[in-house]
């Protein structure tokens, strides 16, 4: 069987042979068709198999290489670093100490030239019976010193004080203040003489404390009209201040830098020329003699204002 396939072969082979053998003398192109030789079922080898054109090869175009993502270059971005915040330090509070508030001393008024004028005498009792201008100091007996408001110390009666002064004149201003303190337990009197300016004409002015309290400044006019409202006797110290204005008949009283009273006042002074000044009662005899403290006594020869007053009142 195979003799025989390989015999229909050859023939094949020759027919071919001798088709390109005419091809080639006819110097002309003719379309050879292809055979197809298939060997396998020998009935179906035996058909004439019929020419098969050869398909022609088209050219794919060569697919273009693409990078794998290993070979393409990716900018990776590169992150930047965030600095890390540095922590701001919480700043250590400093407690501010509370200053310690110094008390400030209340400053002594200067005096002004007014004043230095006007000024006749002036006892701080610090001890003794010293004025402070230099003029009238004071002689006296029996008088003890004590704890005082205006200073360390003040003077305490009973006991007696004088000194010879200049005049006064019936017309000038004039101004007496000073502290005083009692109780009204040892009194003797309807009231009691703190102190007063006597001449030899009769003529006097001075100031008393009434076993009910009330402190006025009597003349050689009515003397009752001129009374303080307010009780002195409480064994506490008090500020009187009397302001006296002979020209304009006018009196003021102030206790304690408060104005007591402003009245019309006529008296019938008729100008003091030899005149004494004297504190706890009224000399040799002990008439209405006082028994009490005084400190701080001003004589001036001017009217002090009320803020004045006050002033030497508050310090």
């Amino acid at each position: 069987m195979v003799d025989r396939q390989r015999r229909k072969l050859l023939r094949k082979l020759s027919s071919v042979s001798a088709i390109g053998a005419l091809t080639g003398l006819a110097g002309c192109t003719a379309e050879i068709p292809s055979i197809r030789v298939e060997v396998g079922d020998p009935e179906e080898s035996e058909q004439t198999s019929e020419p098969t054109a050869t398909p022609v090869k088209t050219e794919t175009p060569a697919e273009t290489a693409k990078p794998s993502p290993s070979e393409v270059e990716t900018g990776t971005a590169t992150a930047t670093s965030t600095a890390t915040p540095t922590e701001t330090p919480t700043p250590t509070v400093t407690e501010t100490p509370t200053p310690t508030a110094t008390e400030t001393p209340t400053p002594t008024a200067t005096p002004t030239t007014q004043d230095e004028d006007a000024l006749v005498a002036r006892y701080r009792f610090e001890g003794d019976l010293t004025d402070t201008t230099g003029d009238y100091d004071l002689s006296g007996s029996e008088i003890t010193y004590d704890d005082g408001p205006e200073g360390s110390q003040g003077a305490f009666w009973p006991g007696f004080a004088s000194v010879d002064i200049v005049p006064i004149d019936d017309e000038e201003p004039l101004t007496f203040c000073y502290w005083i303190q009692d109780d009204g337990t040892s009194s003797t009197w309807d009231d009691d003489l703190i102190w007063k300016i006597t001449s030899e004409n009769g003529d006097q002015v001075g100031t008393f404390c009434t076993t009910e309290g009330e402190v006025f400044l009597f003349t050689a006019g009515d003397n009752t009209m001129n009374q303080s409202d307010t009780d002195v006797l409480d064994g506490q110290w008090h500020h009187v201040a009397f302001v006296y204005e002979q020209s304009e008949n006018r009196m003021r009283l102030y206790l304690d830098g408060s104005e007591e009273f402003d009245i019309e006042y006529i008296d019938n002074l008729t100008g003091m020329d030899t005149t004494a000044l004297m504190f706890g009662n009224n000399g040799s005899d002990g008439w209405k003699e006082y028994d009490g403290g005084v400190d701080d006594y001003r004589f001036y020869r001017r009217a002090l204002s009320a803020s004045e007053i006050r002033d030497i009142a508050e310090r």
